[in-house]
């Protein structure tokens, strides 16, 4: 199936993981959003804004294993020493860390070296359902498509992921 609706594939997502038989959970994206600013607030508490990325992480305290391998670019400047495009890259580094003290359940991990989007869902008998496409773990609009895979391809991409996770992440928190 393919999603072009980040709301529609976002709810899917969602339902999918608060499957009973849903054992565990990993998250594949370049950034994270999920309502919290880099003050540590949430969002959805202070004006109500509505996060699903939210309400997927808040699922992490029922699961065995939910896992979130991000990737952030480095610091990217537009003249050597720019304030503006270190107070920018600083802002997002403080918001990352506020969503890792936010949900605490989740193991995450860092690197800057991949783009890759994917959420992978394990299911108690080992079945696994797995979307990707290029859309981030975000409450991004942009038009962007995600689909689900069959379940061999899911399978070689939980292996990628993880190998990533071993060889070009560092654990937060």
């Amino acid at each position: 199936m393919l999603y072009f609706d980040h709301n529609e594939y976002w709810r899917a997502v969602l339902e999918e993981i608060k499957d009973p038989e849903t054992q565990s959970v990993i998250i594949s994206s370049f950034g994270v959003y999920a309502g919290i600013n880099e003050h540590g607030e949430s969002m959805q508490e202070k004006y109500g804004y509505e996060s699903l990325m939210s309400d997927i992480l808040d699922q992490s305290n029922r699961l065995q294993k939910f896992v979130v391998l991000l990737s952030e670019a480095d610091l990217i400047e537009c003249t050597p020493g720019c304030k503006h495009c270190k107070e920018k890259y600083e802002k997002t580094q403080k918001r990352t860390f506020a969503h890792t003290e936010r949900w605490k359940n989740v193991s995450w991990y860092l690197t800057t070296q991949h783009h890759l989007k994917a959420v992978i869902v394990v299911k108690k008998d080992k079945s696994l359902v797995t979307w990707s496409g290029g859309r981030n773990f975000t409450a991004s609009g942009w038009s962007d498509l995600s689909f689900k895979l069959p379940q061999e391809d899911g399978m070689d991409l939980l292996r990628h992921i993880m190998k990533l996770i071993r060889e070009k992440s560092v654990p937060i928190a």
